[in-house]
């Protein structure tokens, strides 16, 4: 765990500031929300997703209650009680009740049924298949 936050830490502040990114977004569902149907073409720090939401990219940290979607690249944590899907590459911890769909890890991957990754460097805890 010790090595996962670490991971995380690095990376973000790694990171290029040099795109601008939102520093906060909040969803009720896809396409209601902070940003409505722009959303999904915005990077954010900090996510917030009633029952589902979907951003560009999270640079920090994404919270849903079912479902959260990345079209691009998650760097931090997403946490679902669901299903996360990060359709680029995580650098940091994905958590969902049910299953975590991404690109590569490197990271962690822990989910109550699968973990689904191209190719991982880190570690993958699920229940059933990883």
């Amino acid at each position: 765990m010790k090595k996962a936050i670490l991971i995380i830490l690095s990376a973000w502040a790694t990171t290029s500031m040099a795109q601008t990114i939102k520093p906060l977004h909040f969803s009720i569902v896809q396409t209601v929300g902070t940003d409505g149907r722009e959303s999904k073409n915005t990077d954010y720090h900090f996510s917030l997703n009633l029952f589902s939401g979907t951003v560009r990219s999270i640079k920090g940290i994404e919270i849903g209650t079912i479902y959260n979607q990345n079209e691009g690249n998650l760097v931090g944590l997403q946490s679902s009680g669901i299903l996360n899907i990060t359709k680029g590459n995580v650098i940091g911890y994905q958590n969902a009740g049910i299953t975590n769909i991404s690109g590569d890890v490197k990271g962690l991957q822990h989910a109550g049924l699968s973990n689904h990754s191209k190719n991982i460097i880190g570690i993958q805890a699920a229940g059933i298949i990883n």
